[in-house]
């Protein structure tokens, strides 16, 4: 249908936009985690770590060059989405995500500013910063919604495909008592047939409409529904199903069932539902979600409040903070609870889990009626089949020979020979 076609494209669009975006996330992150661990330890990490200015060295201004279009520029998406959330009360994955990579990001950043503006005697101690890490987490949130747009487009493709089996145009025939068949022909778009209108299907085409043979007989294909490679025979008072391909006769068919009512719109319907529909881990994961969240959150601030304690009481040794201020020190800690909850797998693999399990199963033929049933599907242990070609292609080979004692191997090709050619 229009509709199905509609969402076919935005589905292809979404997926080509997330990979855009992974992309330049992916141009800016590589080079990035480069500067950061690869190159310290060759003969570049001299003029690497060489100070621009006091306590900014080249390699913070390049990570933080790189990084910071990853975090604000790239990554927008997830701050459009957590707002979002947010708007309507609830603390999603995406709040998380943000709050993490921006606490790495901003830390770092102040941790240089606070170097620079330092007293130069004595010299302060080269800041500590974590630019890579917050690019990198963005990148890899990145790849994971582009693996579950991808999922979704593979089943939207199955979808079209499907589509592509019902014919853009349809012979409607109404009566004329003035033709010799009683029938006056004319070619018509298939969407605009309606229920109880008889058209005409020759062999060769495929069935327009779901209906009931009311004139003619013929040998359809319906593997399209059942999986059958056996040609059904149809005459009158047998249904057919609209994208059924006619091998041999001529049928008319008084349509039963048009439009978003037929088949094939209800097959593509169910394909949609699946995908928008939540399986019951799922269910459980948006509820741990909702309370994750602020649960990190506030055990965040915890930390950070602890360790802060601990500075201005004297409980941590001087040493350990010499680097940065007490504040920074103890920001540093917070940031990690932050950093090491984002992401959750529970949050953004379980959707993503069925984005691919539907998507893959679709690309192969098979289609997913909802969530639940995706995760019921693995308790079964067995499957029975009663239909050839559902799993084969319907046709016989020989995979080996036996001969019985005596008889020669060209005695038995003979005989074969002659008895296929009988």
């Amino acid at each position: 249908t229009g509709g199905q076609a509609t969402v076919h494209e935005l589905r292809r669009k979404e997926a080509a936009g997330w990979q855009a975006l992974l992309l330049q996330a992916s141009a800016l992150t590589a080079p990035a985690m480069l500067v950061a661990m690869v190159l310290p330890h060759t003969p570049l990490r001299e003029p690497l770590l060489r100070e621009v200015v006091q306590g900014v060295s080249v390699q913070a201004l390049l990570l933080c060059a790189l990084c910071a279009p990853v975090q604000f520029w790239v990554g927008r998406c997830l701050y459009a989405a957590a707002l979002a959330s947010l708007r309507h009360g609830a603390a999603s994955m995406d709040v998380l995500v943000c709050l993490g990579t921006l606490a790495a990001f901003l830390y770092s950043l102040l941790s240089i500013a606070l170097a620079a503006c330092a007293p130069a005697d004595p010299p302060p101690p080269p800041p500590s910063h974590f630019f890579e890490t917050s690019a990198m987490l963005v990148t890899f949130v990145l790849l994971g919604r582009t693996l579950e747009a991808r999922a979704k487009g593979e089943a939207s493709d199955a979808v079209h495909k499907l589509l592509q089996y019902r014919p853009a145009t349809a012979t409607l025939l109404t009566p004329d008592a003035t033709s010799p068949s009683g029938w006056a022909e004319r070619t018509v778009p298939s969407g605009e047939l309606q229920v109880r209108d008889v058209v005409r299907v020759v062999a060769g085409e495929h069935v327009p409409c779901d209906g009931e043979v009311v004139g003619g007989s013929g040998e359809v294909d319906e593997a399209l529904v059942s999986g059958e490679s056996t040609p059904q025979a149809k005459g009158v008072g047998c249904n057919v199903v609209g994208g059924s391909l006619l091998l041999e006769g001529s049928l008319h068919v008084q349509a039963s069932r048009v439009g978003e009512d037929s088949f094939l719109a209800q097959v593509c319907r169910l394909v949609g539902e699946a995908q928008g529909s939540k399986a019951p881990l799922q269910l459980l994961a948006d509820r741990v979600a909702a309370r994750f969240v602020p649960a990190i959150v506030l055990l965040a601030l915890l930390t950070f409040l602890t360790w802060y304690a601990c500075c201005v009481l004297g409980a941590v040794p001087h040493a350990w903070v010499v680097r940065s201020s007490p504040a920074l020190f103890a920001f540093l800690f917070a940031n990690a609870v932050l950093v090491v909850a984002c992401p959750c797998a529970l949050g953004l693999a379980t959707p993503t889990a069925v984005m691919v399990g539907t998507g893959v199963g679709a690309r192969l033929g098979v289609l997913i009626k909802s969530g639940a049933a995706l995760e019921t599907l693995h308790g079964v242990t067995c499957v029975v089949l009663d239909k050839t070609g559902t799993l084969t292609h319907g046709q016989m080979h020989v995979v080996a020979t036996r001969r019985a004692a005596g008889v020669a191997e060209g005695e038995l090709w003979g005989a074969l020979a002659a008895a296929e050619s009988a």
